[in-house]
């Protein structure tokens, strides 16, 4: 929705109705009654993309996990390309590092 936000005027009223005061911004009115296009007017597409940065800012921290050196790890992925895993297996392999 973020990003879509920036091309669709109604992802546009979406995101900022459901982040903005109501009170603060008659974005209904706004629209209808002025004509104003969210997308275009320089005001309101600087506050979606605020509002869009904040919010990945928001899942970012969300998702990081807070571990310990000597309980995290990083797990690489590649394409098994002999075919010799079955459909959902995996193979891990652990260092000692």
């Amino acid at each position: 929705m973020l990003a879509e936000s920036l091309v669709y005027p109604t992802r546009a009223y979406e995101l900022l109705a459901e982040k903005l005061n109501r009170n603060l911004f008659p974005l209904r009115t706004l629209i209808n009654d002025a004509h104003i296009n969210l997308i275009q007017e320089s005001f309101f597409r600087q506050l979606i993309i605020t509002t869009s940065k904040f919010e990945l800012a928001q899942m970012r921290e969300r998702t990081r996990l807070k571990l310990s050196r000597n309980s995290a790890r990083n797990m690489i992925g590649i394409v098994d390309e002999y075919g010799i895993l079955e459909y959902g297996q995996g193979r891990a392999l652990k260092s000692i590092n």
